[in-house]
């Protein structure tokens, strides 16, 4: 008869286990890393159209574009009007988004402000977006590092590391 000692198994899988957690937190630095050098370049560059105003659809004119996934996308013809220190500004333009624009939407309009007519209809404040990639990586870090030390620091986690990355 084969006897197994549990506590060498333990030590065994603590082991693994430890080493597991080293990789996943080395994992989630490089992932962290990548995610701020991208967040970092988003807030730092300067915006194509960095001011923002309320407008309004005065005229729309769409035509829907179905899409292999199933969705549709609206390619629209639109004019807007929105107002900058007190000068009303109308200006056609074309859109491609999911979000099909009637007359009356209200819409954020992002505009040059050293030519105001330069604009663009609900762009996206690529800054937000690089904040959020800031804030992701730091959230995978932390998990990461207390993976770690609930692995390096609780007796039997290593071994339950170890268990649960071998059923995946």
């Amino acid at each position: 008869m084969i006897t197994l000692d549990m506590s060498n198994v333990i030590k065994t899988g603590n082991q693994i286990g430890k080493g597991l957690a080293v990789i996943n937190l080395a994992i989630a630095v490089c992932i962290a890393m990548s995610l701020s050098a991208s967040g970092g370049f988003l807030v730092v560059r300067k915006p194509e159209y960095p001011e923002s105003v309320d407008g309004v659809i005065t005229k729309s004119v769409c035509t829907p574009e179905p899409q292999s996934d199933g969705k549709i996308i609206h390619m629209c013809n639109v004019e807007y009007e929105y107002t900058v220190d007190g000068k009303k500004y109308v200006v056609e333009g074309k859109t491609e988004k999911y979000k099909k624009y009637i007359d009356g939407d209200k819409i954020k309009v992002f505009y040059d402000p050293t030519n105001v007519e330069n604009s663009q209809v609900d762009g996206i404040n690529t800054r937000l977006v690089g904040l959020g990639f800031f804030g992701v990586g730091i959230c995978i870090v932390l998990i990461a590092a207390l993976w770690f030390y609930f692995t390096k620091y609780v007796k039997g986690a290593g071994t339950m590391l170890t268990a649960l990355t071998v059923l995946r």
